[in-house]
């Protein structure tokens, strides 16, 4: 009766092929609500600057500080993973979420925020690490690239639901009050969330010991019954990418979409078109035109992401990668060249969309890569850490580089580095594919 049961539950869980666990999606939710603090940061702490007694050179500086800080603690987050689990950081990460978007409000000057934006570097380090190998442990490789993208649409959510919030409690209640109340919420939901998180894992841990009986083989890593027991047909064409060029890639994708684009497309604009524009006969400001521009990106990670990890999980990943990056390079190129208003807005939001397309599809080439790989506990991040490293860079030198070389020379530079790295990896297909052939023949 006992091992017919565990048949059951094994059939059952084998059938989940295409959902992530409860436990996977309320840790994604957390997340998400950690996320109210930092992205009304970016839009308010700019406006308000002067009021709240920080300088505008500082600005930069604390809307930068928490990527900078990344690069070295996407590496300690994996030790502390280690030694505390999964519980313990999570929990903490949303105290530390919550407290920093309190300090975000209080008048405690420039230094404290400087803090502040430390912590929450090692907040989202934490966040992105306990996210990702979630996914590792609860999902097969044919449906990493879905799962990669879920994990981005959902955060996001949180996003923009804080830049649709902030704007309209900031009008009633004030700059402070905006981050108290973000602060509270981020507490309230984040625990509420937390519990809801535990209690899933529990009930998928006492499915796991069931599926177990009678399966000694699997006792050794029971995290790993439910992504050893899925189904299903491989990736086709499924040919596995380089560790180097996938960090690689990443990097020149964080330059290009998350630094270079996101600093640039209305500046480009205002110097192609002038400060005013004028649309089926309405005339908008440059400002205006340039923030819709940007919105669309946030819309394309919520709802294009997990379209682009589903396509690697059916034609494999080097091929989606391939011609994700082939559309980038042309948007690229439209971008430096265009002097026609709706093909610049066209060839810029496809832009938005392309490093959409590769953020999730890379995320999903790292998983595939954490799986694999023996030593793995810092595959995942080195990915996070060229991600950080390019969009920090991208932020930093993007601007200047237009302004002093050029928009056309900046970003046809910046296509022909990526159209190197599809180059190589064409001829890094084509060496698995012969290396695949010739064992085939000599089996």
């Amino acid at each position: 009766m006992i091992i017919e049961r565990s048949n059951q539950m094994r059939r059952k869980y084998s059938a989940k092929d295409s959902v992530l666990p409860p436990e996977t999606i309320f840790l994604f939710l957390i997340v998400s609500i950690s996320l109210f603090g930092d992205s009304s940061l970016y839009v308010l702490l700019p406006i308000h600057a002067a009021s709240i007694g920080v300088s505008v050179s500082m600005v930069g500086i604390l809307l930068s500080t928490n990527r900078f800080v990344r690069l070295f603690t996407n590496y300690a987050v994996s030790s502390l993973h280690v030694r505390l689990g999964s519980r313990v950081m999570v929990t903490a990460c949303i105290i530390i979420a919550s407290l920093t978007t309190l300090v975000y409000g209080l008048p405690v000057g420039w230094f404290a925020l400087f803090l502040s934006r430390i912590a929450w570097g090692f907040c989202w380090s934490s966040f992105r690490y306990e996210s990702f190998n979630s996914i590792t442990q609860n999902s097969s490789e044919n449906y990493r690239g879905r799962a990669s993208g879920m994990f981005y649409s959902i955060t996001r959510i949180g996003s923009l639901a804080a830049l649709l919030i902030c704007g309209v409690i900031v009008e009633y209640t004030g700059y402070r009050n905006t981050f108290y109340i973000f602060s509270l919420i981020t507490l309230v939901i984040g625990l509420i969330m937390l519990l809801l998180w535990t209690l899933s894992q529990k009930h998928a841990h006492n499915l796991v010991q069931l599926v177990d009986i009678g399966h000694v083989e699997n006792k050794s890593n029971p995290q790993r019954v439910f992504q050893q027991t899925q189904t299903g047909k491989p990736p086709k064409s499924h040919i596995h990418i380089r560790p180097l060029f996938c960090y690689s890639l990443t990097m020149i994708n964080g330059w290009i979409g998350s630094g270079l684009l996101i600093t640039t497309v209305g500046y480009i604009m205002m110097l192609k078109f002038g400060q005013n524009l004028s649309i089926l006969g309405i005339t908008i400001g440059i400002s205006m035109a340039a923030s819709f521009l940007s919105s669309t990106n946030w819309f394309h990670s919520i709802f294009l992401s997990v379209v682009f990890g589903r396509l690697s999980d059916k034609y494999g990943r080097s091929r989606v990668l391939v011609i994700i990056c082939l559309v980038h390079i042309v948007s690229l190129f439209t971008i430096a060249y265009s002097q026609w208003l709706l093909l610049y807005a066209l060839a810029a939001t496809v832009c938005f969309a392309a490093t959409v397309g590769l953020n999730s599809v890379l995320t999903a080439v790292t998983l595939d890569l954490h799986c694999q790989t023996v030593n793995n506990e810092h595959v995942i991040s080195h990915q996070t850490t060229f991600i950080d490293l390019g969009s920090a860079l991208g932020a930093l030198f993007g601007f200047l580089l237009v302004v002093y070389i050029g928009y056309k020379t900046t970003y046809v530079i910046s296509s022909l580095v990526l159209a190197a790295m599809v180059i190589f990896l064409l001829y890094d297909m084509k060496l698995s594919a012969n290396r695949s052939i010739s064992q085939e023949e000599l089996v």
